[in-house]
């Protein structure tokens, strides 16, 4: 199911009292959060996407860590 449809299907169930709107302004905070943590977040506009980006840059520092602690362990006496 695409994001855009995710959306459409939350808002019925709002209508229809499924989903407090408090809850789809809750998610939308943290969508929005996420967006401007991840480089590049804020030009994807699906979930998803904005998912995947969202891993990949989370791998990408752990392994800056890794090799930041590797220099550490270099230069120690």
């Amino acid at each position: 199911m695409s994001s855009g449809r995710r959306v459409r299907k939350v808002k019925e169930r709002r209508r229809e009292g499924e989903v407090s709107e408090g809850w789809v302004e809750v998610h939308e905070m943290k969508v929005e959060k996420l967006q401007s943590l991840v480089p590049g977040g804020e030009e994807l506009q699906h979930l998803g996407q904005l998912l995947v980006h969202a891993t990949d840059y989370i791998f990408y520092l752990r392994k800056q860590v890794c090799v930041l602690e590797a220099i550490l362990k270099l230069n120690q006496p």
